[in-house]
């Protein structure tokens, strides 16, 4: 759950993913579910790029997180962006047994 929550800490994730520019949630739609928006910088591509997202995520009784997500390609394309495309995606993070301070990530 930490992991997930440092993913998910705007200034820890800009901090350590050099691409992202900017993230932010746009609306809660319910406890586990909600509407994000995030901007690349250009790096490997020609231009800055837009992704908006419908988040689900879910912690099980174990301490595993899960997350799905499919984009959102019908919202408006910030002026000089492209809009980046992932129609499904999701990742489950598995704690260490071994290791509190560890887990795996599928």
């Amino acid at each position: 759950m930490t992991s997930w929550r440092a993913y998910c800490d705007i200034p820890t994730r800009i901090g350590y993913d050099r691409n992202i520019q900017s993230a932010k949630v746009t609306k809660i739609l319910g406890t586990n579910l909600a509407v994000a928006v995030q901007t690349t910088n250009p790096i490997l591509t020609i231009s800055s790029r837009d992704l908006h997202q419908v988040i689900w995520t879910t912690q099980l009784d174990d301490g595993t997180v899960k997350l799905i997500a499919y984009d959102l390609p019908d919202e408006p394309i910030s002026k000089g962006r492209v809009r980046m495309r992932c129609p499904v995606a999701g990742l489950t993070l598995i704690p260490d047994p071994n290791d509190p301070g560890k887990c795996e990530l599928l």
